[in-house]
């Protein structure tokens, strides 16, 4: 398949968090919730502040080596 997505898991998170802090900033919204799982269940919880976005979905996809099963509060 000819794909124009970047070939590295970790640069497709990038754009994946570059749409959502996007999308926060355009809405002016005060929360966003989002589930990123590949398993189809939730096995945690975290709110989050917007500021910490990047850092924290970055670090969690690293410590799982994947898509970390947690519903995020953002909190705007």
């Amino acid at each position: 398949m000819q794909s124009k997505f970047p070939p590295l898991g970790r640069d497709r998170l990038q754009i994946l968090i570059s749409i959502l802090e996007e999308m926060i900033i355009k809405t002016k919204c005060s929360k966003l919730v989002i589930s990123l799982t590949d398993s189809g269940y939730i096995y945690s919880y975290k709110v989050i502040k917007f500021a910490e976005l990047s850092k924290t979905l970055l670090s969690d996809f690293e410590l799982n080596q994947g898509a970390p099963d947690t519903l995020y509060e953002i909190i705007c």
